[in-house]
C-alpha cells in the first residue's frame, strides 16, 4: 500500500543562533540526506535562508561545488555550541518577570522550560543554584513567597529534590514542578478574562 504524505514545508532560518540546531536537523532530514544533486540542495538551502544567514551565502553562485562549502560556513557561524549556550542564557536573563496574571505566569514558565530543555540537550549542567535563582527571579512576588514557604514547610519539596537526584532530573526542574503545582487560586493572583 502506497500512502502519499503531505508535502513538508522547509524550515526557515534567519540567523538566530538558538534556532540553528532545530533548523539544521529539519533541513538535514528534508534535503541534505536526500539523494538529490548538490546544486538542487544549494537551491533549497538558499530558499530557506533569511536576513543575516542569507547574506552569508548570497555571494556564492548556485553551483554543486558550493553547497558543502556554504553549509560549513553556516555551521561554523551559527552552530557553535558556546555561542548557542550564551544566547540561551542571555535569553533567560532578559526574560521579564511574569506579572500577577495567571496566563502570563504560565507563558513565562513555558519559555523558561524551553530554554532549560535546550540547555540540557546541549549538554549544559542545569544542576546549579545560579540557574534556580534565575528561574525564581522571573516569578511574581506572590509566587516567590509561596515557593519559599513551600521549600521550608512542604515535604513535597524534599520529595521533588530527592526524586530529581535519583532520576538525574534537575533541581531547576524541581523548582519548575513546584511552581506548576502551586494552586494559583489560593494565592489570589489575578485572572484575565
Amino acid at each position: 500500500m502506497n500512502v502519499k504524505l503531505p508535502e513538508i514545508k522547509l524550515p526557515e532560518f534567519s540567523g538566530d543562533t538558538k534556532n540553528w540546531q532545530s533548523f539544521f536537523e529539519e533541513f538535514k532530514a528534508a534535503v541534505d540526506e536526500q539523494p538529490i544533486p548538490d546544486k538542487r540542495k544549494m537551491q533549497y538551502l538558499k530558499s530557506a535562508l533569511r536576513n543575516e544567514a542569507l547574506e552569508i551565502v548570497e555571494p556564492y553562485p548556485l553551483e554543486a561545488g558550493n553547497y558543502k562549502l556554504v553549509l560549513d560556513l553556516l555551521k561554523n557561524r551559527f552552530g557553535d555550541k558556546i555561542t548557542i549556550r550564551s544566547s540561551l542564557h542571555s535569553e533567560l536573563r532578559k526574560l521579564p518577570r511574569a506579572n500577577q496574571f495567571v496566563p502570563e505566569i504560565r507563558k513565562t514558565l513555558r519559555k523558561i522550560e524551553a530554554i532549560i530543555n535546550q540547555l540540557k540537550l546541549m549538554g549544559e549542567n542545569t544542576e546549579h543554584q545560579q540557574l534556580v535563582l534565575e528561574v525564581e527571579s522571573k516569578m511574581p512576588k506572590k509566587i516567590l513567597t509561596e515557593i519559599f514557604k513551600r521549600k521550608r514547610t512542604d515535604p513535597l519539596w524534599e520529595q521533588l529534590c530527592t526524586r530529581s537526584k535519583k532520576s538525574k532530573s534537575t533541581h531547576v526542574n524541581s523548582v519548575l514542578s513546584l511552581i506548576g503545582k502551586i494552586n494559583v487560586r489560593n494565592i489570589k493572583l489575578k485572572r484575565r478574562e
